[in-house]
């Protein structure tokens, strides 16, 4: 029927992923970590003889990368953090589909006001490199 809504499911389990982390420095204020996201998910689903677009699947068919850094600076004043992600999504899978490589930086200041820390910190850089 026109306008009838359907659910449909997927079984089984998305993508997984595998974090390495490594705190760095005299103080431990550098983080570095990486991450392989390991293609376990399915990626071909289809409903009704019609292959889902991409953001239903559960998995992305290819492997993907992300490595991140973070740097943490307490003061007399507060706490600032700083940090960046590089993100690859991985190559195009067997049905086409493929997710663009990004990379974000990000920075959270917050200042102590008696026993509170009131922060701000949006991402004031988030922009997706195209192949």
């Amino acid at each position: 029927m026109l306008g009838q809504t359907k659910n449909a499911r997927i079984a089984g389990f998305g993508d997984v992923s595998l974090e390495a982390s490594r705190k760095l420095g005299r103080t431990g204020a550098h983080l570095l970590s990486l991450i392989a996201s390991l293609p376990v998910g399915a990626h071909d689903a289809v409903r009704q003889g019609i292959v889902l677009p991409q953001y239903l699947q559960l998995g992305s068919g290819v492997l993907g990368a992300t490595a991140q850094c973070q740097y943490t600076r307490d003061g007399d004043w507060g706490l600032m953090l700083m940090g960046g992600t590089i993100n690859y999504g991985g190559s195009e899978n067997s049905i086409g589909d493929w997710r663009a490589p990004s990379a974000t930086a990000s920075t959270h200041v917050g200042y102590i006001v008696g026993p509170l820390v009131p922060s701000a910190g949006p991402d004031p850089f988030r922009q997706s490199l195209m192949p």
